[in-house]
């Protein structure tokens, strides 16, 4: 039985938000690549926009079981690419703005899981990690997205992973414990 955890790279480039009279949708791409073999799998993901007002962990630690599936991945070898396109929607009034002078702006999160299929002959694969999304600014910071001047869209965005949110136990299992 293997108990090793899967090791790759997750490659996020978000490719335009589109801001409509009901929703902020975000259209996406998605490359993993696999450093060790990947058991098939699932991802899953979410967007959110950031604010003070929630927690650190309502933000930032998702459960799966809150997020939508959005993709499915084979399973992989060392080296091997899989692509994912996608596209997430967050309802208008779900927006908690960030209002600077007159501006209402928005810090989106997206949030995603990675959980590989119980194969006993393969790593395990559970990862969590977030995002955040924005234009270039000035400086090393995102800029928020401007939210209260009508339908458009938003490209040339950036996704800057928040590292501090990379989780690898998501379901409250340590799978490396419970197989020895």
């Amino acid at each position: 039985m293997a108990t090793s955890r899967a090791s790759g790279q997750i490659n996020f480039q978000p490719a335009v938000l589109r801001l409509s009279l009901f929703y902020a949708t975000l259209q996406f791409h998605l490359r993993l690549t696999a450093n060790t073999e990947f058991p098939s799998g699932k991802l899953l993901a979410d967007m959110i926009s950031a604010h003070g007002s929630l927690s650190q962990d309502v933000q930032l630690s998702p459960h799966p079981d809150a997020m939508q599936v959005v993709g499915q991945f084979p399973q992989l070898v060392p080296g091997q690419m899989f692509d994912i396109k996608g596209e997430l929607q967050l309802p208008l009034n779900a927006i908690r703005a960030v209002h600077q002078g007159n501006a209402q702006l928005m810090v989106p999160l997206v949030r995603l899981a990675l959980l590989g299929d119980n194969e006993p002959r393969l790593p395990h694969l559970e990862l969590g990690c977030v995002f955040t999304i924005g234009l270039p600014g000035s400086g090393p910071a995102l800029s928020p997205l401007r939210v209260d001047t009508g339908p458009r869209d938003f490209t040339g965005l950036i996704a800057r992973e928040i590292e501090s949110a990379r989780r690898t136990s998501l379901l409250g299992l340590d799978h490396a414990r419970a197989a020895s």
